[in-house]
């Protein structure tokens, strides 16, 4: 998840966008709040995937974004309540974006072989993938990757089901001519926050209260939605579930709202 907290960066009103990570899909407004908390597996020390499960049951959380099919996951999420963003992984993107038949046995096997017992809402196609550094290779795959996997769907009669999308802000800056040609002919779309959150600990603003206050006001920017649209609640992810020891930097591994042994850090609820 891209940082404010490193030496090299100055925190900006731009970086905070940045750190929005806007989903850009095709959705229905909403009466009411829609929060969601992602779903990351980057720890040695995390519980098993039905117990995640239970712990978003039991905490009221009904939206869950995974970055790749996790089929324990998947899995687990069976006959649930719980809507679900699917990632598709940034490795796979070259594979789908040059074959269609590769997004066909893609999604066969993570969508058609869990839907409607998973309620997959969305696909979200790559993450992260910017222009410029370590993800520069996966940009040209994007676009591609999309329309192969929408035609998939299409061809399963699913197109107004599950939704499609890219997730990454800087993305957008080197697609978005080519990326609004298709969207245009197929939606009507707005923003989604996929990924949002506040570290608590590892770096430079990182502290439990500054986390604290940002999660709190991120919830009542929800349910009350944007100055321009105040009228429609937002849906959001929250980044993230657990703080994951395997992440890095330091700082990546403490934007959880819980910690592995699934007790809170925070107080707020989500009912």
């Amino acid at each position: 998840m891209p940082s404010l907290f490193t030496p090299s960066k100055t925190f900006s009103l731009p970086t905070l966008l940045l750190l929005l990570q806007l989903f850009t899909i095709n959705l229905r407004s909403a009466a009411d709040a829609q929060i969601g908390v992602c779903y990351g597996t980057m720890g040695d020390n995390l519980p098993s995937a039905s117990e995640v499960v239970s712990l978003y049951i039991s905490n009221n959380i009904n939206r869950m974004r995974i970055y790749h099919p996790n089929q324990d996951a998947l899995n687990a999420l069976r006959s649930s309540s719980i809507e679900l963003i699917l990632g598709v992984a940034n490795p796979d993107l070259q594979g789908l974006a040059t074959s269609a038949d590769n997004a066909i046995q893609w999604v066969q096997t993570n969508v058609l072989n869990y839907w409607p017992s998973v309620k997959i809402k969305y696909i979200a196609v790559g993450n992260e993938v910017s222009p410029v550094g370590g993800s520069s290779q996966y940009t040209q795959y994007v676009l591609p990757a999309i329309q192969n996997i929408y035609q998939a769907i299409r061809a399963q009669s699913l197109r107004d089901q599950i939704k499609y999308g890219m997730v990454n802000t800087d993305t957008r800056i080197c697609l978005m001519q080519c990326w609004i040609r298709f969207m245009l002919q197929l939606v009507m779309w707005r923003f989604v926050v996929s990924e949002s959150g506040w570290p608590s600990d590892g770096g430079f603003a990182a502290t439990y209260d500054n986390a604290d206050t940002y999660l709190d006001n991120l919830i009542l920017r929800a349910k009350s939605g944007s100055p321009r649209r105040p009228s429609k609640s937002t849906e959001i992810y929250i980044f993230a579930m657990f703080d994951e020891n395997q992440k890095s930097p330091e700082i990546e591994k403490h934007f959880g709202l819980f910690f592995p042994n699934k007790q809170e850090k925070y107080p707020f609820g989500f009912s």
